[in-house]
């Protein structure tokens, strides 16, 4: 046997012996995207939940593509065995998905790199549970693999409260005594942060208004509360233009546009006060308001224009 064909021999019996100890590898059905953490391709949806009164619920998602692009698109849904099942028209979240920013990033060990910096890194729990850390408030907590998404309602305007009125929305909330209010009409919500560094004499307040179509007008005011009676030093009655225009609610009590946008989350305790949460904004405590006096004079107790 001559020298080369005997070192071709030896060369395919150490080939032979190294893929039978897993040294060399012809391919990793785990990781055909080239990106694997913990032996998990996760390349596919994630859900990052929290459990909000027993149920799995996702307002951030990931998005990881082939090649390392990731997106960030933020839906709100409930994470139910594998489905993120949302409220949203079909065109909505569709839009959302695709027109969410991509960020190119790289993907080493259990860590995530953007521009050479870490972003975070990952602890894989099954092929369907994965632990993020973030190292620059992108998000911490559990991630879950989203399989599909899917809508909960046959039509977008479904209300699952009981009541009705005229206009375009059902704003009939269940209060705590089990007993159904409008939200309808004028509300202060008092700035406690502004009050708090005893800036002025008066209470600086947000005054809501909310029609029974679903329009809802926003404008600060100085004045005093109480009992459901405002008192103002606003020199008339104004009124600016509608800032958010409720559409439908489920029956959590999260309300929506009609393109499906998530606005807010209401919460009734009674008649006479509501709670609002943005989606990570600004929380509002809503006290009705039965009367206004306006240009009223704090130094006069009798003057009460109306």
């Amino acid at each position: 046997m001559n020298s080369k064909n005997y070192l071709r021999e030896v060369l395919f019996s150490m080939l032979i012996v190294m893929l039978s100890i897993g040294i060399v590898s012809c391919g990793n059905d785990n990781d055909e995207d080239g990106i694997s953490i913990g032996g998990v391709n996760v390349v596919g949806a994630w859900a990052l939940v929290k459990d909000y009164n027993g149920k799995m619920e996702s307002y951030y998602q990931y998005v990881v593509k082939s090649g390392g692009r990731v997106s960030m698109p933020n839906l709100w849904g409930e994470y139910v065995d594998g489905n993120l099942v949302v409220s949203y028209p079909e065109q909505y979240y569709d839009e959302k998905l695709a027109g969410a920013q991509e960020y190119q990033c790289s993907f080493k060990g259990n860590r995530v790199y953007y521009e050479d910096w870490e972003v975070a890194k990952f602890t894989v729990i099954d092929s369907e549970t994965i632990e993020m850390v973030s190292a620059y408030n992108i998000g911490s907590g559990t991630l879950k693999k989203i399989h599909s998404i899917i809508n909960k309602h046959d039509k977008p305007d479904n209300n699952d409260n009981p009541g009705s009125q005229t206009g375009e929305v059902n704003l009939g909330f269940i209060a705590s005594n089990g007993l159904v209010y409008y939200f309808i009409g004028t509300f202060v919500s008092i700035y406690t942060d502004y009050i708090s560094f005893g800036l002025s004499s008066l209470d600086r307040m947000c005054l809501f208004r909310i029609d029974d179509t679903g329009n809802i007008t926003m404008d600060d005011i100085d004045g005093k509360y109480a009992d459901g009676i405002l008192k103002t030093t606003c020199s008339k009655d104004y009124r600016s233009e509608p800032v958010w225009k409720m559409s439908y609610k489920d029956e959590n009590n999260h309300v929506y546009d009609a393109s499906g946008r998530h606005i807010f989350d209401v919460q009734c305790i009674d008649g006479m006060t509501f709670y609002v949460q943005v989606p990570n904004g600004r929380s509002y405590e809503l006290k009705k308001v039965t009367d206004v006096y306006w240009e009223y004079d704090f130094g006069n107790s009798g003057a009460t224009t109306r």
